[in-house]
């Protein structure tokens, strides 16, 4: 049986699995094949460059390119390159990007087939979503 397979056969019986130690494009491959089986998908990196690899990766294998990637529910959530005590500017791309996905994650859960992110991206604190709901309306 093979590596994917596996791990297909656990989901049919448990509705989370945990798959350490799976490196390079089996990852990704893993991924795509419990996509295409209608499971939801949260891939965690080794750090930001591995992550955005891996969303390649998996955007690749499900037929995708990366711009449209995130409108089939496949979602990047890339880690800030700046501290929230520097001085600087953080990218203004990587701050739209994880606010379209945290608005994604929020709103068109249902939507959401994977979410591709780092263990810097998933330790950042942030402002509770009912934050929002309570202080305004969308437009």
């Amino acid at each position: 049986m093979t590596p994917a397979a596996s791990i297909l056969t656990r989901l049919k019986s448990e509705s989370r699995v945990v798959v350490p130690q799976v490196e390079g494009g089996l990852r990704a491959h893993i991924a795509a094949e419990t996509i295409l089986r209608g499971h939801t998908v949260v891939l965690v990196g080794e750090d930001g460059q591995d992550a955005e690899g891996l969303y390649h990766d998996l955007s690749f294998l499900l037929g995708l390119d990366d711009e449209h990637a995130a409108d089939d529910g496949i979602l990047f959530f890339p880690a800030d390159d700046k501290s929230p005590y520097e001085e600087s500017t953080p990218d203004g791309r990587t701050t739209m990007e994880r606010l379209s996905t945290l608005h994604r994650l929020i709103d068109e859960r249902k939507h959401v087939r994977a979410v591709v992110t780092s263990p810097q991206a998933l330790l950042r604190r942030h402002v509770p979503p009912s934050f929002f709901e309570e202080a305004g309306e969308y437009l």
